[in-house]
């Protein structure tokens, strides 16, 4: 018996996402899903992961072409690493990346992943998130 291959949509332009489905051995397109990452004040770790994640993953099924198969599944995701009730966001730069590392030099860092699939259509099959924690080990003005 065949078995036909569901098609995949990553929602990422992310090396990173990229090399974890091709290290499974998925066929897959990636694609940019054009979505604008807001952060809301006050919003906890897990839902601002879970709110990008989806945002993306609907963001990038709605523009599909038409004649999608109906059967694609659009994956996005986002991560969100956290500490002492402060969100570290993407440094864009080296000063801001040294002064991440520096307050994170021998402390406990949450991450918390989260994962979205989607229809075309932009309806949501399902969404989860994952945390971990991990100690940075003491990082010297050398080292960083």
């Amino acid at each position: 018996m065949m078995v036909k291959a569901i098609p995949i949509v990553l929602a990422s332009t992310s090396i990173y996402r990229k090399a974890l489905l091709e290290k499974l051995g998925l066929r897959f397109v990636q694609v940019d899903p054009n979505y604008e990452e807001l952060f809301i004040q006050g919003e906890s770790p897990a839902i601002r992961a879970l709110r990008l994640a989806t945002g993306k993953s609907k963001a990038a099924a709605m523009s599909l072409p038409t004649d999608t198969d109906r059967n694609t599944i659009v994956i996005g995701s986002d991560q969100v690493a956290h500490f002492e009730d402060q969100i570290l966001s993407k440094p864009g730069n080296f000063e801001n990346a040294y002064q991440q590392l520096t307050l994170s030099s021998g402390k406990w860092v949450t991450f918390v992943t989260a994962v979205c699939l989607s229809q075309p259509d932009g309806t949501v099959i399902t969404c989860f998130d994952e945390e971990y924690r991990l100690k940075f080990r003491g990082l010297g003005d050398t080292l960083i």
